[in-house]
């Protein structure tokens, strides 16, 4: 008989990652969040940076990029050094969210003990935000521990509760019922309530809480199987069955520790798909128990109008089939055995299908279909032995587990088995399952430790593709810390030769002299205004100087020689030329004179940025005959050591951790390996037990034939007789 357990499926949780995170806490830190409760202000603690920087993450939040919110709060912790208790329950949240289960569970457990440590220091106001948070946080914590398969943490979690109100009593029953399964737990009564109230009505509300809970029902079903009574079970699973179950709805932590987190139609197509699986499931549960009474005509009548698209299918097909054959309905038996071993190659229940289809065969028309019937069963386990062989053999060969898949034909004729499915397509923490194309792995997925390894797997491989990031990054620092000082030797040697060709010092002589200049023309205008002439001017200055230094000569000449000009026209010229040189520089000087205040202020600012830009000037040469020292002396700054000590230690720690990411994929890899061998091992065991049962049956086949072969032979050799006595 079939073994059914109930699915169901928890508001929040995936499988743990029990050896990642110790050393992710190293690429992302431990971080949390401010929030509050149901819209009500939290601590009194929180000051204008602590919301600025909750309003910032939740902004990411709410935009989906929970790495982006983490990487905030990480920075919020760094800067403000503490942050409150509500921001760890949010920080927990987003670690659940990127798949860091184990440092989720870190969190909360630091949140719990904070909890009761701060909690005689609140006022009677936050107690009971205080409160909430902590049945939150203990929630949270023991579906951690559900998921990692310890059941007595679990247990201990939930004992630390001490009150749950109406709105997490449905999550605390079912946590509590997969926590103590199959024992009946202890529940706390539901808070809330007046002390003058009557039990009767917390009684009633207590029972409306948990009859909306699909899940709690089907497990107090479930429950009432175990204990044999199958009148309460079948009664409740009618119930269930007929039921419209709603979800309940959601507060904002209960939808941030969710790990179903989808739009509003995607979520509301799931909340149906979820409404219809926990009806078929209680159909076929109610199946089954008709099955164990040997009310086979009801069973098939519960399963006539089981849907075909269903999680459930597979066993509806097989319990429809059986029952279908307990109330001489072969047709109808042996087209649903057929479908179930045909659309089912690589399940046990269509193994078994195989064999009743072919004894059913055998049964209904004859030993001759019968025994082509076994012959097809017996060619089926040989294939699905042979493929399994191939399977085993790739496998073993693969060196990364995470690359491996196989193809999904039925035949798997091709030998190239191992198909690179690409797993991680950024360098962000958040989680993504392993889905491989081999049929036969993804059923020993099935196996929940066999899927936490392989999830342990990918979040090993998505932390050291960021260590490499980080690698890289520190490189690049060490790089440009490299890059850097080589630079500062350049700058010093370069200092070292302008200081002795006196470069700096030309400058400041050259500086000084022009300030000379400019005071000396601002204090006599009129004999040295002329210093501030533009280029055009300073050529006719040029030409007028020349003109009357020949002038001067000819004159001189003249005298010196002592030639008497009798002619009046040539010193006629002579003083018509003085005359023109007297207009000519009597008009220039006018004309400087009239640009000579703009001139001047301009000059005088000009020199003002100079005598600032050699300030800066000398405030830059004298760094850098600092670091020009420090280079000779092979000191360093105390920010660059600095600097060069954390890039150093950063390494450091970046290789340790490459130690431990290999060590512990060594391990993780090891595990994978023994339980894929064992499934293997144990596939095998029952497909070779399934062919020597059909090898069995074709014998005893065979030998029903031969005894029908001896039988005609001996029918035939006394009617020969009877002739033969009849003709003598």
């Amino acid at each position: 008989m079939i073994k059914l357990r109930v699915i169901t499926k928890l508001l929040m949780g995936i499988y743990l990652s029990t050896f990642i995170g110790i050393y992710a806490c190293v690429l992302i830190p431990l971080t949390s969040y401010a929030m509050n409760v149901d819209g009500q202000q939290q601590a009194p603690v929180n000051t204008n940076l602590h919301k600025k920087y909750y309003q910032q993450a939740l902004y990411y939040y709410f935009q989906g990029n929970y790495s982006a919110a983490l990487n905030i709060i990480s920075d919020s912790k760094l800067r403000l050094k503490s942050l409150d208790q509500s921001s760890q329950l949010f920080a927990a949240g987003l670690q659940v969210s990127l798949g860091l289960q184990e440092q989720a569970k870190q969190s909360l457990l630091s949140f719990e003990h904070m909890q009761r440590e701060s909690k005689e220091r609140l006022g009677n106001q936050y107690k009971a935000n205080s409160d909430q948070l902590l049945v939150l946080a203990l929630l949270s914590l023991t579906e951690q521990f559900i998921a990692q398969g310890e059941v007595m943490q679990a247990q201990q979690t939930l004992a630390k509760i001490p009150q749950v109100t109406q709105r997490y009593y449905q999550q605390y029953h079912v946590l509590s019922q997969l926590a103590y399964w199959p024992k009946q737990p202890d529940l706390l009564p539901l808070s809330g309530q007046e002390h003058s109230q009557q039990n009767q009505n917390i009684d009633v509300n207590l029972h409306d809480v948990v009859d909306k809970s699909p899940y709690v029902q089907l497990n107090k079903a479930l429950r009432f199987i175990e204990e044999e009574e199958y009148t309460q079970a079948i009664s409740l699973l009618v119930m269930i069955k007929n039921r419209r179950w709603q979800a309940a709805e959601q507060t904002f932590w209960q939808l941030l520790f969710a790990t179903d987190k989808g739009f509003s139609l995607a979520k509301q197509a799931e909340e149906q798909l979820q409404n219809q699986a926990v009806n078929d499931y209680a159909r076929l549960l109610l199946a089954q128990l008709y099955t164990q009474q040997e009310a086979y005509e009801k069973a098939f009548v519960e399963l006539k109008a089981f849907p075909q698209q269903s999680p459930y299918t597979e066993p509806a097909l097989f319990l429809f089939a059986f029952s279908a054959q307990q109330i001489k309905q072969h047709s109808t038996a042996l087209s649903l055995l057929t479908l179930l071993h045909e659309q089912y190659p690589y399940s046990h229940l269509g193994w078994q299908a195989g064999l009743l289809m072919a004894k059913q065969v055998t049964e209904q028309k004859g030993l001759a279909q019968g025994w082509q019937a076994y012959q097809q069963v017996e060619q089926f386990f040989l294939a699905t032995i042979e493929r399994l062989n191939r399977f085993d053999k790739s496998y073993l060969a693969n060196a990364d587990l995470l690359s491996f898949a196989t193809t999904t034909t039925a035949d798997n004729k091709t030998s190239k088995n191992q198909l690179a499915t690409p797993l991680i397509d950024n360098l962000k923490l958040e989680k993504k399952l392993y889905a491989p194309e081999s049929v036969w792995l993804q059923q020993a997925l099935y196996d929940v430790a066999l899927s936490s390894l392989y999830q342990q797997l990918v979040e090993l491989t998505v932390l050291e593709q960021h260590r490499q990031k980080l690698q890289q990054k520190n490189d690049w620092i060490a790089e440009t810390i490299k890059l850097n000082s080589q630079r500062k030797a350049r700058k010093a040697a370069s200092q070292t030769a302008m200081a002795q060709q006196g470069v700096y010092e030309k400058l400041v002589e050259k500086r000084k002299d022009l300030s000379a200049r400019l005071t000396l023309a601002l204090s006599d205008p009129q004999q040295h205004g002329f210093a501030f002439a533009n280029e055009e001017e300073q050529v006719l200055l040029d030409r007028l100087q020349r003109s009357k230094e020949n002038l001067a000569y000819v004159v001189n000449y003249s005298i010196q020689s002592g030639v008497k000009h009798g002619d009046e026209s040539e010193q006629a010229n002579i003083d018509d030329y003085q005359q023109r040189l007297t207009r000519i520089s009597a008009v220039l000087t006018w004309q400087l004179k009239q640009q000579f205040p703009q001139r001047a202020w301009q000059h005088k600012q000009q020199l003002a940025a100079l005598n600032q830009d050699l300030k800066r000037v000398a405030a830059l040469q004298q760094k850098v005959s600092l670091l020009s020292a420090e280079t000779s002396t092979g000191q360093k700054t105390h920010s660059l050591s600095q600097l060069t000590n954390r890039q150093i230690k950063a390494d450091k720690q970046i290789n340790q951790l490459s130690e431990h990411f290999g060590q512990l994929k060594s391990k993780v890899s090891l595990n994978i390996r023994i339980k894929v061998t064992h499934y293997i091992d144990e596939q095998r065991r029952l497909l070779t037990q399934h062919l020597l049962t059909t090898r069995s049956a074709m014998a005893n086949v065979l030998e029903k034939m031969s005894a029908n072969d001896k039988k005609i032979e001996n029918q035939l050799n006394l009617d020969a007789q009877v002739v033969k006595e009849q003709a003598l």
